[in-house]
């Protein structure tokens, strides 16, 4: 299957990276250059034991990339949005979720097929 999952944080790397593993072509998309960079190296953005071990294979064998251009994406199956939230400073009971417009009005949802 070919998935795209934005947000390379915790949760995103490792989801990648896991699902890449078991055999899923996955791109990464993120707005922070550095983590694409780490990834598409074989190296971990994030510290987590054995999950630079599962990046390198999945890069190695060609199932796992990053980037931060979504222009790049083709046609996926699944697209999963796991960007990092924050709670608002006046309010620590809620959660900020304007991040979720990045993925959401990048260029993935307007260009043709």
């Amino acid at each position: 299957m070919k998935i795209t999952i934005f947000g390379m944080g915790y949760v995103g790397c490792v989801t990648a990276a896991c699902l890449a593993d078991h055999g899923h072509d996955v791109t990464g998309v993120d707005v922070d250059g550095k983590k694409v960079e780490m990834i598409n190296h074989s190296e971990s953005p994030i510290i987590e034991p054995g999950l630079t071990d599962i990046i390198k294979r999945g890069v190695n064998a060609g199932r796992l990339r990053a980037t931060t251009d979504t222009t790049e994406l083709g046609s996926v199956s699944l697209i999963w949005l796991v960007p990092g939230f924050e709670l608002l400073e006046e309010d620590d009971r809620w959660v900020d979720i304007r991040r979720l417009n990045w993925p959401i009005d990048s260029s993935i949802w307007t260009r043709e097929t």
